[in-house]
């Protein structure tokens, strides 16, 4: 082991003037290092972005897109506006809709369930009944049950 370093002990040490002039060159090269670490980020910044370097218009597009926003603003109202009046139209169909389904029923007549001496088994008599619609007049339509 001491003869694979027998060349360091051959050697004589290094002055206090030779020790500085190393840690001198030592902080030369580490401050050029860093500085070409810099350089290299920087230029793998301009390679990622060299599109959007070159956009020399950009103040002008950012000038333009906001007087769009009022315009949108106002658009976005009307179509608010539009979609509460149109909601508003759809419920009143909805009503004139229940009323003339209503006043058809009504007119229709009851609907009346053969009774069970026509042979209908009891569960399809309780389907029936289930489909009657409860606001239609008490008077009967169907009396009684044909073969």
């Amino acid at each position: 082991m001491v003869e694979d370093r027998i060349d360091a002990l051959r050697r004589t040490p290094l002055s206090e003037t030779e020790v500085a002039i190393l840690e001198t060159e030592l902080s030369r090269l580490s401050d050029e290092r860093d500085r070409l670490d810099a350089a290299i980020e920087a230029m793998e910044f301009v390679a990622g972005n060299a599109e959007a370097l070159g956009w020399d218009d950009a103040p002008a597009q950012l000038e333009a897109n906001r007087s769009l926003v009022p315009a949108l603003e106002e658009q976005l109202r009307r179509a608010e506006e539009a979609l509460a009046e149109a909601e508003a139209s759809v419920e009143i169909a909805e009503e004139e809709f229940e009323r003339a389904t209503a006043k058809w029923q009504d007119a229709d007549g009851p609907a009346v369930p053969p009774s069970d001496d026509c042979g209908l088994r009891s569960s399809a008599s309780r389907r029936w009944r289930f489909l009657i619609q409860p606001n239609r007049p008490s008077q009967p339509r169907v009396t009684r049950c044909t073969d």
